[in-house]
């Protein structure tokens, strides 16, 4: 039989041990996350408990055909509440969730390349996760909002859109683009969608609000699109970061990567103690 070097052995048992520790001081394998909504949206409760990641969530997933990897995983690692739906979240609550599962799965270390604007270094930026700003909601927030047009001076009955609702969108646009050769659906179908009134008239038709959208001034469109972004965007994870460059030393503002390209882990191996 093949025999293991003392050097190996004792490389894997320092490698388990460092992991013990990072779990033990900064990962508990189950945490229960106090949402960012505080309970103000109906489906969502004022905390859900998470466990950690464990191989046979990322097996379920190869083995299945789900809307939504990352929102499928998060699913599966769920607690508490019982009946709890990951569909129902906002998206930046969706954000903060994994965000949280990430740190709690991995650990809250982080590094990432970003190009430096001035003289196109390529820079390893660290980061530490759990010291990323959190911004939760305030006591009166709701999911509909009013958005008041400056050249029409029209006001749009405006809701923000579940991960649940915004994949049943895009499932119906792929069908359109299919079955209509309409290669815009998905962006106008997610934008009438998020519309529910058309200055207090709550009843008018998603053809109607497709038309009204197609005659919209477009400084008022471009007004429409961005007071909606702002106010999805403005709660959550913030993920503007500022780093000094490695090589010209300048100072650059730059975005944390999407949550949804943490979710591989990074080992570094002194194999010099190997053999």
């Amino acid at each position: 039989m093949p025999r293991t070097s003392t050097k190996s052995i004792e490389a894997n048992e320092n490698l388990k041990a460092s992991a013990k520790a990072t779990f033990q001081q900064n990962s508990p394998l189950v945490e229960t996350v106090q949402m960012i909504t505080r309970g103000l949206i109906p489906g969502v409760p004022k905390e859900v408990t998470i466990r950690a990641i464990q191989r046979k969530d990322k097996k379920k997933l190869l083995m299945g055909n789900v809307d939504d990897p990352l929102l499928s995983l998060l699913q599966e690692c769920i607690v508490a509440p019982n009946n709890f739906n990951v569909y129902n979240l906002l998206g930046f609550e969706a954000e903060y969730l994994l965000y949280r599962l990430r740190v709690l799965t991995y650990g809250a270390e982080y590094t990432f390349k970003e190009d430096c604007p001035y003289c196109r270094h390529l820079n390893d930026v660290n980061i530490d996760l759990s010291n990323i700003p959190i911004i939760d909601v305030p006591d009166d927030f709701t999911i509909t909002f009013d958005i008041s047009l400056p050249v029409s001076g029209d006001v749009l009955t405006c809701k923000l859109l579940t991960e649940g609702e915004k994949i049943n969108i895009n499932k119906s646009a792929k069908q359109f683009k299919e079955e209509a050769g309409n290669q815009t659906a998905d962006i106008d179908m997610i934008w009438e969608s998020r519309i529910i009134a058309i200055n207090g008239d709550s009843k008018i038709a998603p053809i109607e609000i497709s038309q009204y959208l197609d005659n919209m001034n477009d400084y008022d469109s471009e007004y429409f699109m961005e007071y909606y972004v702002q106010k999805e965007g403005n709660y959550g994870l913030q993920t503007k970061l500022k780093f000094n460059c490695d090589n010209c030393g300048k100072f650059v503002e730059s975005n944390m990567p999407s949550i949804y390209t943490f979710f591989r882990p990074k080992f570094t191996f002194d194999t010099t103690k190997w053999w």
